[in-house]
């Protein structure tokens, strides 16, 4: 599970250098992945291969500030125990902050029933990542910024992440 929240975190932490077009807020909305969220400007589809583990995904780097939705399926968590749910939201944690230094954790939820973590960790580089993890169904979604940290804790990083909502 580790290397899942890891992947992510490499891929965004390492997209921020990369500039985008910049315009106005608008909603991505994606019928297989089932969630949509509202982007600064037009976001593009990622996807990588981490052992057995396809991660999906939309990100958007806008010089050093970076949005990003990552997913991916874990093999046998659809029906799991709510322990072992609690349990891999604890390992994608990790993965992340195993190359970054917690800095702040809040167990959190959406639509009521949906259990999820918030996590805001930096490195030794100044970049500071913030991700919501959720666990839904047997498919892992990690919600994310990184950038600088008054990008990560400020507006338009708030805006991002409360525009983040499963579909069917």
């Amino acid at each position: 599970m580790r290397i899942y929240g890891l992947t992510a975190v490499i891929l965004l932490a390492s997209s921020i250098a990369t500039a985008a077009d910049q315009g106005a807020w608008q909603q991505y909305r994606t019928k297989d992945l089932n969630f949509r969220a509202s982007f600064p400007a037009n976001p593009k589809e990622t996807s990588s291969q981490t052992g057995k583990v396809l991660v999906k995904g939309v990100m958007l780097d806008l010089n050093e500030r970076a949005f990003a939705v990552l997913v991916s399926d874990i093999p046998g968590a659809r029906h799991e125990s709510e322990k072992m749910t609690e349990s891999r939201l604890d390992s994608a944690r990790d993965s992340i902050t195993a190359k970054f230094k917690l800095e702040i954790e809040k167990k959190i939820t959406i639509a009521v029933v949906l259990r999820g973590r918030e996590i805001l960790a930096s490195n030794d580089n100044g970049i500071f990542v913030r991700s919501r993890i959720f666990l839904v169904n047997g498919r892992l979604y990690q919600v994310m910024v990184a950038g600088p940290r008054d990008f990560v804790t400020g507006a338009d990083a708030e805006k991002f992440l409360d525009s983040f909502v499963l579909t069917q």
